[in-house]
């Protein structure tokens, strides 16, 4: 009975650290798609600072104008977030930065941060198993991606990117 109720509380425990993690996640792409619906909206320039903590993500939203009271509670404010461990940031310039990252939403639209922001419940980054995942951001507005992409190369390209292919810049006129 003891080797049953043994298994049976490692089992509930592995569970509860699961749920924790899937639930942080949850919280995290909900305050980074906010951070984006407030740029565009208001047309402000919102930054989103991620800081491991002892107690979870450290999350706080800045904006450069001063918010309505509605939304005023959730900006200067620390969100620690449960269940995620370890954090990197993976864009062109900066490969894999642990514990600190910091998100670009600027100009309403024009200028926003391009990578990937990797989510663990392990204390060091482990790509490996199950429990970790990633938050893809297009360098544009779009909406927040969650899932398992592990490189840049993956991330949508904007639309704009294609547009040199259709309509070239330079015009040549054919001699007659």
């Amino acid at each position: 009975m003891a080797i049953v109720g043994g298994g049976m509380t490692f089992g509930i425990g592995r569970l509860l650290n699961d749920q924790r993690f899937r639930g942080g996640i949850g919280k995290v792409v909900d305050l980074v798609g906010f951070g984006q619906d407030v740029m565009m909206v208001y047309s402000t320039e919102v930054d989103i600072v991620f800081k491991m903590k002892e107690k979870g993500l450290g999350m706080t939203l800045t904006s450069s104008k001063k918010m309505p009271p509605s939304l005023a509670s959730y900006f200067d404010k620390e969100h620690v977030i449960d269940g995620i461990r370890s954090i990197a940031w993976l864009d062109a310039s900066n490969i894999g930065r642990n514990d600190t990252a910091t998100i670009h939403l600027w100009s309403p639209g024009t200028k926003m941060s391009r990578g990937l922001l990797f989510l663990s419940s392990d204390r060091r980054l482990n790509m490996q198993g199950t429990a970790w995942r990633s938050i893809a951001l297009a360098g544009y507005p779009a909406p927040i991606a969650l899932g398992r992409v592990r490189s840049l190369d993956d991330l949508p390209r904007h639309p704009q990117d294609d547009s040199e292919e259709l309509y070239p810049n330079e015009i040549i006129e054919e001699k007659t």
